[in-house]
């Protein structure tokens, strides 16, 4: 029996390190079960067919095989059951994925939450590094199928809560699982550097725009040169926090990038009223629905508050933007240094491994 176990322990942990889901490694597990039985000895006579294998088969290789093919069928048990459960418990939900060096909390310390999320609270918290790329990939395939997914549609989430701080992609990917097909409501949480407090952002503001940077023209202007340029691709450079350079733009695009600054003054607290937010979201969610019709790649290079990025990713739309390329920047050298490309909700690239 302890052969067995480890067996079967070996095969499972080989099979999660090939980053499949539950699913596949129970299924995995009663095919090589199976392979076990196809090894051994097989007798089969009727009165007008007969069926005969031997392959010398122990009986150590029926018992693998066996014990395998239960194991397999119990995990897929399981997870069904799992999921079910997900998918129909009353909860209120916390989503806490943040960067690792820059979140020193082990924890989300629940007394952030409104009195009436702290009750019946699910959470999925995990730090990572959110300036390493595959980090980011693989936090993003799980966390889509096997968190959000079973609850997207679940009308007993009463109430989501995001928090997390670090790169634009990571921020960005993770709103984008929480846009018009999620159902619950969800508040994104922002993060006071001062007194290292989570917050949600008040209800107010005033309503603002973006203006061109760099030119003397209109941003609607700039958008109509861009979308009838011939060009297959454009940028958008946000520059809420800090100013993006030209030269921090791949050098290939910098003449096909809008680059928009906030009408008022920069900083790291600027853009915090959810009035303000909203506003700057709705005139970019038009520019990017305009360049959409016209562009087969938007690239996005963003320099904004954490809750801005998130939220910038729930406006997402997989079935109406084409080809969006989210951009990295490097703080540690200070340049962009890698970006993703995000296709009908998909990472390119990537799309087999999210299983």
């Amino acid at each position: 029996m302890k052969l067995l176990n480890k067996i079967v322990d070996y095969a499972f942990q080989y099979l999660m390190t090939r980053k499949l889901s539950v699913y596949k490694v129970g299924l995995s597990l009663v095919a090589f079960g199976a392979l076990f039985f196809a090894t051994g000895t097989f007798d089969f006579n009727t009165e007008d067919f007969s069926v005969k294998w031997d392959n010398a088969s122990s009986i150590v290789e029926y018992l693998v095989g066996s014990f395998l093919i239960i194991s397999g069928v119990v995990l897929i048990f399981k997870k069904n059951i799992e999921d079910s459960r997900i998918a129909s418990k009353k909860e209120n939900f916390l989503y806490y994925i943040s960067d690792s060096e820059l979140d020193s909390e082990e924890s989300f310390n629940k007394s952030f939450l409104p009195e009436e999320g702290r009750t019946n609270l699910s959470k999925v918290e995990r730090k990572i590094n959110t300036y390493k790329k595959d980090d980011v990939i693989n936090s993003y395939l799980n966390d889509k199928k096997f968190e959000i997914k079973p609850r997207s549609k679940n009308k007993n989430v009463e109430n989501t809560y995001i928090a997390g701080l670090g790169g634009f992609p990571h921020l960005y990917l993770i709103g984008s699982n929480f846009g018009n097909a999620y159902s619950s409501k969800v508040s994104v949480f922002d993060f006071n550097r001062d007194n290292h407090t989570w917050y949600i952002p008040n209800q107010g503001g005033t309503k603002t725009k973006y203006k061109v940077n760099f030119e003397d023209i209109t941003v609607q202007e700039k958008v109509n040169e861009l979308k009838y340029n011939g060009k297959a691709e454009v940028g958008i450079a946000i520059s809420n926090s800090f100013t993006i350079e030209k030269d921090s733009i791949p050098e290939e695009l910098v003449d096909d990038t809008l680059f928009l600054v906030l009408e008022d003054s920069l900083g790291i607290n600027n853009v915090e009223g959810q009035i303000t937010q909203e506003s700057l979201l709705e005139q970019l969610t038009n520019i990017m629905g305009e360049l959409s019709n016209k562009k087969s790649k938007i690239h996005l290079f963003v320099s904004a508050r954490a809750s801005f990025c998130i939220n910038l990713g729930t406006y997402y739309m997989p079935k109406t933007y084409p080809t969006i390329v989210l951009h990295n920047y490097n703080k540690n050298i200070r340049e962009r240094d890698w970006c993703l490309e995000l296709v009908n909700g998909r990472i390119k690239g990537e799309i087999k491994s999210e299983r």
